[in-house]
């Protein structure tokens, strides 16, 4: 029986991404799959041979570093309700024309979990972080103050829940239902190799999310930490762009959007705010973690990377930005940090994420279930 899927996901990078490779390996087995997406992601979905309804209405995904951007995030956000009820009715119809086995929803989309609840299709859960979960929060620190974004999930017993995560870095392991299962990293291989430059200089690699922007006031002080250092620094500014940003020194290059991968590849220190997408591509290529969370969850996995050994978190002070400095050199002269994050690199190379979740996904599918009804 040949299965049919249509992925829903967020959006955003950090979202859309790790959907990818599962994509190409089901496509790959002859599933059809289609995904419903910003326009912003179509090229890269069409490449792993699926097709792509563009949505129509799709959500600033930004959040501010304090009042830096602050009104973007406020205009953002008394818009999404209407774009939620556009993107519904076009999930709705996209559902009635294509009558798929089943839908992979991200469960940042309460919308779309209402739709396919609504019309009867079946859907799994596809979490680009660790799954979630009463207990899960409370893990992580929810009642401690810290900053969680306010994110549905949505909790039907037997469903099928993907996670993009690892056992090491998954909270209140122990709770989880067995239909939920961790997939380990999920790593694209289509990514341009970025060219060599200066092999013997030490790279240090900046990403501080695609979500959670950080204030001008951040890359001013990635500038005067480095500026005439002896290392190269790339940065990828994300929501910002790097026009409005202070010019920086020579051996700082920034751009929106860098290929992470073919970076991570050959960097000697990620400076990184510890999403889990970027955090599972920094293990798999065996890199020094330099921490900057924002969120709740984010300090989560920066405390485990921690206790893994592969990382440490960042001094960031901009009243002395040579503390930066000598903390990304020492991090990645440690012999114990680089040995970890090696041992890390070898001991996910044999774990085929993609492959996992495209036999969990194509199971799921091609099982027996009731009619759907749509109205």
């Amino acid at each position: 029986m040949t299965a049919s899927l249509l992925f829903v996901p967020y959006s955003t990078p950090g979202h859309v991404h790790p959907m990818l490779p599962v994509m190409a390996e089901l496509v790959a087995a002859g599933v059809t799959v289609r995904a419903l997406v910003g326009d912003r992601f179509a090229p890269m979905i069409r490449a792993t041979g699926a097709a792509v309804t563009v949505l129509e209405a799709v959500p600033d995904v930004f959040v501010p570093d304090g009042f830096s951007g602050a009104g973007r995030f406020l205009i953002d956000r008394s818009r999404r309700p209407l774009r939620n009820v556009r993107a519904a009715g076009q999930l709705a119809r996209e559902l009635r024309t294509h009558r798929p086995d089943l839908t992979v929803l991200d469960p940042m989309l309460g919308w779309a979990d209402r739709v396919t609840r609504r019309t009867g299709f079946r859907s799994a859960l596809f979490n680009t972080t660790f799954a979630d979960g009463p207990l899960v929060r409370a893990a992580i620190g929810r009642g401690s103050g810290r900053y969680l974004p306010s994110v549905r999930r949505h909790s039907r017993p037997g469903r099928l829940v993907l996670a993009h995560t690892l056992l090491d870095l998954q909270p209140a392991a122990e709770t989880l239902p067995a239909s939920v299962h961790l997939v380990g990293p999920l790593i694209r291989s289509d990514e341009p190799e970025v060219p060599p430059a200066e092999r013997d200089t030490p790279l240090l690699y900046v990403s501080p999310g695609t979500v959670f922007s950080r204030a001008p006031s951040f890359f001013q002080g990635l500038g005067a930490a480095f500026e005439g250092r002896p290392w190269q620094v790339v940065v990828a500014t994300g929501p910002i762009d790097p026009a409005r940003l202070p010019p920086m020194p020579a051996n700082v290059r920034m751009a929106r959007d860098l290929p992470q991968l073919s970076i991570l590849r050959r960097c000697s220190v990620f400076l990184t705010h510890a999403g889990m997408n970027s955090v599972m591509e920094g293990l798999a290529a065996g890199v020094p973690m330099a921490l900057i969370p924002r969120s709740a969850e984010q300090r989560f996995i920066a405390d485990q990377l921690v206790r893994l050994g592969v990382g440490e978190y960042a001094l960031l002070d901009g009243h002395d930005p040579a503390r930066l400095y000598v903390g990304i050199t020492e991090l990645a002269a440690d012999p114990a940090v680089r040995a970890a994050a090696v041992a890390w690199r070898h001991q996910l190379a044999g774990v085929d994420g993609p492959a996992r979740a495209a036999a969990l996904l194509t199971a799921e599918a091609t099982r027996e279930s009731p009619s759907c009804r749509v109205g």
